[in-house]
């Protein structure tokens, strides 16, 4: 019984396409997500996965830091801190319509299952820039 229900799970994963939602809706951010693009349905392992995210800023960036939550199932893999103004977004970012680029490769030895990335970009303030939860399965 235990191989079946393992067998459904691979086979429910495999068909999962990358999704994506505002994380912490109800607290103010300073840049309203209108859509995510990804360059693939689900990320190649081995290759670069870019994540493209538009929206409209409220105010003007000038430096700020991103928060990346790396899970797969409920085990954190990876917790990281990067440049929010790091190339090949740069800043100051100015009020209005934005697009920002990222492009991470996921390891060709990942294991496979569902992963689940919370993306929370702060100023120097504690402001929220955005806050993103990506989910994906390999």
């Amino acid at each position: 019984m235990f191989h079946i229900y393992l067998w459904a799970m691979l086979v429910c994963s495999a068909v999962h396409a990358a999704d994506w939602k505002v994380c912490q809706p109800t607290m103010p951010q300073l840049m309203k997500v209108s859509d995510v693009d990804f360059s693939a349905d689900k990320p190649p392992q081995g290759l670069p996965w870019t994540i493209t995210v538009n929206g409209v800023l409220s105010a003007n960036i000038t430096a700020g830091q991103v928060q990346d939550t790396v899970r797969w199932g409920e085990f954190i893999v990876q917790n990281k801190t990067v440049n929010f103004c790091a190339p090949p977004n740069h800043c100051p970012m100015y009020a209005g319509p934005v697009k920002l680029k990222s492009s991470q490769t996921i390891p060709a030895i990942a294991p496979r299952g569902t992963y689940n990335v919370q993306t929370l970009s702060t100023t120097p303030k504690g402001e929220i820039i955005s806050c993103l939860s990506v989910s994906f399965a390999l």
